[in-house]
């Protein structure tokens, strides 16, 4: 009966082990901001009168969060010119956790030669 528990005991360490390696799967897959919390971003994005005012925000807001393919979009529809919202991607790109989706951003761009350095950029963050 006391090697059963050991053998218990054993099963229970290679729970924990698994657990470890969820929490690592976990770690390495972000979730999306939150709806609410990117409404208000989005918002702040839609009020600021100038691309240069909407990249500095977004450049904050891309150290510590992550962004779906769909709200990248939303984001960038709000800039005025395609250099500019190239310039966004680049800080955005990195943050982005549906990469297999992020083909739908290109539709924001009105230019080819824009289009095509946005793809560039998005494929430079796809996974390997």
């Amino acid at each position: 009966d006391h090697a059963h528990d050991d053998h218990a005991h054993d099963d229970h360490a290679h729970d924990d082990h698994a657990h470890d390696d969820h929490a690592h799967e976990a770690r390495r897959k972000p979730k999306a901001m939150e709806p609410q919390l990117f409404a208000s971003l989005l918002k702040r994005v839609e009020s600021e009168s100038f691309d240069k005012g909407r990249q500095a925000m977004i450049t904050l807001s891309a150290k510590n969060l992550h962004f779906s393919s769909a709200q990248v979009k939303a984001l960038l529809e709000e800039w005025t010119f395609d250099p500019a919202k190239v310039d966004a991607l680049r800080v955005l790109a990195p943050r982005i956790i549906d990469l297999k989706t992020s083909f739908t951003i290109l539709d924001v761009f009105t230019f080819d030669i824009q289009r095509q350095k946005a793809n560039s950029i998005l494929m430079s963050v796809m996974p390997k």
